[in-house]
């Protein structure tokens, strides 16, 4: 690292620490409207929410209101909350992820994670800083920014790029990204362009299936081995990293050249089902009913195969 970026990350920390706390000096709930939420959090109204499991990705906010609710996603968790989820899920992580106090008050985030732990924490990769000082989140922000005017910011700049996204928009104007009116600069341009890697992952992890095979072609990804099981070690990191494009690219060599174990097909029917890919998801599943013939009606893949049938319909239709 050249003595330029020394300094450039030197005064992005700092500049960051600055709008921080200005930030969370304008963005201030007292302590006793909190404690009435906390209270909320803990009766038997909620409780009866807590106990559906269907309910953990949509949990309704009953007696919460929706300003409240806005205003808690802006603002950090209590310090105890944040440690718990620190010390178990990111306690190697040299930057901690933004974690809300609506995450703490309104949601079943611990009880999630523990059920669907690769989709709901954070990667690494996400919460490293590139070479300019900006993270994933950053970029992909300056992205939604320059696409969207007047529209409600997603969640997803907390659960998935673990950014505060209001105190970090005021970072980005501060650094010159961003003008006065929220729409990047020529410098946020110039940011897009050289990290666009970060939209195509996007895009892709969301299912947005117009885009796939353009950002496979834009991510190179690692060169699969001759060693197919090599191959699907390698892809669980990848998946476990977010880099689902390298995943694929690896498991699909190892379907391509018939694998005779069930990871690859399952991991690549299960990634494909939730990009709403259901031609390939069909596609390898077919492949592994030709490789393993099962003949149980409850087996895995005739049973994934008959729904991904009926998606697809749907999605036709």
């Amino acid at each position: 690292m050249g003595l330029f970026n020394i300094f450039k990350s030197k005064n992005t920390t700092n500049n960051h620490q600055t709008t921080r706390n200005s930030y969370e000096q304008r963005n201030y709930i007292p302590k006793d409207v909190i404690d009435n939420l906390r209270e909320v959090r803990n009766n038997k109204e909620w409780a009866s929410v807590k106990e559906a499991p269907s309910k953990i990705n949509t949990i309704e906010k009953p007696l919460i209101h929706e300003t409240i609710t806005d205003d808690l996603r802006s603002i950090e968790a209590s310090k105890e909350y944040k440690e718990k989820v620190y010390s178990k899920y990111y306690w190697d992580f040299s930057e901690k992820p933004f974690i809300s106090m609506d995450r703490e008050l309104n949601t079943n985030w611990l009880d999630q994670v523990e059920a669907f732990p690769l989709t709901s924490i954070i990667p690494h990769t996400r919460m490293a800083r590139f070479p300019d000082g900006l993270l994933p989140g950053h970029v992909y922000m300056l992205y939604w920014l320059k696409k969207y005017t007047n529209k409600s910011v997603p969640v997803y700049f907390e659960y998935r790029y673990g950014i505060n996204f209001e105190k970090e928009k005021q970072f980005l104007i501060e650094s010159g990204y961003l003008d006065t009116n929220n729409k990047p600069t020529a410098l946020g341009d110039k940011a897009i362009q050289e990290h666009y890697n970060v939209i195509d992952e996007h895009i892709l992890d969301s299912g947005n299936n117009r885009y796939i095979q353009e950002a496979r072609k834009l991510n190179p990804s690692e060169k699969p081995s001759k060693d197919m099981v090599d191959n699907n070690l390698r892809g669980m990191g990848f998946e476990k990293d977010g880099n689902i494009i390298a995943a694929i690219n690896l498991y699909e060599y190892n379907v391509k050249h018939h694998f005779d174990g069930t990871h690859p097909y399952q991991r690549l029917a299960i990634i494909f089902r939730k990009q709403k890919d259901y031609k390939n998801e069909i596609r390898v599943i077919n492949s592994a009913l030709k490789i393993f013939q099962p003949t149980s009606s409850d087996d895995w893949f005739i049973k994934r195969l008959k729904r991904a049938e009926e998606l697809q319909r749907k999605q036709k239709n």
